[in-house]
């Protein structure tokens, strides 16, 4: 059996790879997607800033908890995506034999690059969450 579970990585689970979960779920709804990072940060919840971008796009039910990836996660994700090329790099330095099952979101579009947002400025931060609502607007998944 196949799973249909796709997960989004980035490094600290905190403001993209929630946001890219939750993105996923609102356009897949016969799919599931859950989130981790490298190292995940140590506080409940999602950057304020990526929660006030999806309740703009009125997603809700956002409660998180960051966590960090592993390998029953990856066992479980019949897709894992990398946030960013040193996310990729990672997953694949900690996970050698699941390397074909790692893919970086914005495969298809490559020009569109997921920064990360942490120490970013609100207005270039919500740049970052549209470009990764623009990649997964135009992500095809089976």
């Amino acid at each position: 059996m196949t799973s249909n579970m796709y997960t989004a990585v980035c490094m600290a689970n905190y403001c993209r790879s929630p946001v890219a979960q939750h993105l996923l779920k609102h356009r897949f709804t016969n799919l599931n997607f859950d989130s981790a990072g490298i190292q995940p940060i140590s506080r409940p919840h999602m950057d304020r800033r990526s929660e006030k971008f999806l309740k703009s796009l009125s997603i809700d039910g956002l409660q998180h908890f960051p966590k960090k990836i592993s390998k029953k996660i990856i066992s479980n994700s019949k897709v894992v995506f990398a946030l960013d090329p040193m996310v990729l790099m990672q997953l694949n330095k900690m996970f050698p034999n699941e390397s074909k099952k790692f893919l970086l979101l914005n495969y298809k579009d490559s020009k569109n690059i997921i920064y990360d947002p942490y120490t970013m400025d609100d207005d270039s931060y919500m740049d970052v969450m549209k470009n990764i609502q623009n990649i997964v607007e135009n992500l095809d998944l089976d």
